[in-house]
């Protein structure tokens, strides 16, 4: 005992300076073991009022969001509380990130289901659709009236004898004959042969005179009846779209 007593007086300072050593050994290990807790405690508050500060401004936006587009912006959450998100540890906060990421999708929901609602102007509405106008075709019939010949014209030849008139004279004015409906020259030799050996005194055979004829002619019309001899032609009776308009 009195050995320790004398080392203590011998080494004062020496034991002394080590306690103090200790000491402070202590107290930074006691800091440093207790400083986690009180910064995860002051995270977990931080993101807490982060996340509670994105909730309302998520509920804020989606009932100023058919009002106006700029109340976007109102649901980011601020620069402190991002801060405060990005130094807390990773495990409290990793559900902040996805509800910003809903609240930007509905936000974009929103912003959509207002533009949907615009009316569309005239002049917009009249560029959806450009008419692709096609031509439709019709037959239409092209008269052509023409005259068709039946049978073609004739002149027919004919035999006009004479007669003796109370002067003596003879005049062709007795009976004529044509060359038609299968009478024929040969008939006509016939006639003339048996008037001649039945003449008279005066040389006629039933008041006419065959010594000799004059040549006559007469003209028959040609037989015709009219047709139409025309055709048919295209043409573009109206324009039309794939749409149903026409014009």
């Amino acid at each position: 005992m009195i050995k320790f007593k004398e080392f203590l007086l011998r080494h004062k300072k020496t034991i002394l300076i080590t306690v103090i050593i200790l000491l402070l050994v202590t107290a930074l290990l006691l800091f440093i073991l207790l400083r986690p807790r009180a910064d995860k405690k002051t995270a977990s508050s931080k993101n807490e009022q982060s996340v509670s500060q994105i909730s309302e401004n998520t509920m804020d936006e989606d009932s100023n969001a058919a009002s106006s587009s700029e109340s976007l912006s109102s649901v980011r959450p601020s620069s402190s509380a991002l801060s405060s998100i990005a130094e807390g540890p990773s495990k409290p906060v990793s559900h902040a990130p996805s509800n910003t990421a809903e609240s930007h999708t509905q936000a974009g929901d929103s912003q959509n289901t207002i533009q949907s609602s615009i009316p569309v102007s005239s002049n917009e509405a009249a560029y959806e659709h450009q008419h692709d106008w096609q031509a439709h075709t019709a037959q239409k019939w092209v008269s052509d009236i023409v005259t068709v010949i039946d049978e073609p014209e004739q002149t027919i030849s004919g035999a006009k004898f004479y007669t003796m008139h109370e002067n003596g004279e003879y005049v062709a004015d007795g009976p004529v004959y044509w060359l038609e409906d299968g009478f024929t020259q040969d008939d006509l030799k016939e006639i003339i042969r048996e008037g001649i050996l039945n003449a008279d005194e005066n040389g006629l055979y039933n008041g006419v005179y065959y010594g000799n004829y004059q040549n006559v002619s007469k003209t028959i019309p040609a037989v015709t009846h009219q047709e139409d001899q025309g055709h048919y032609e295209s043409y573009i009776d109206y324009y039309y779209c794939a749409c149903g308009a026409r014009k």
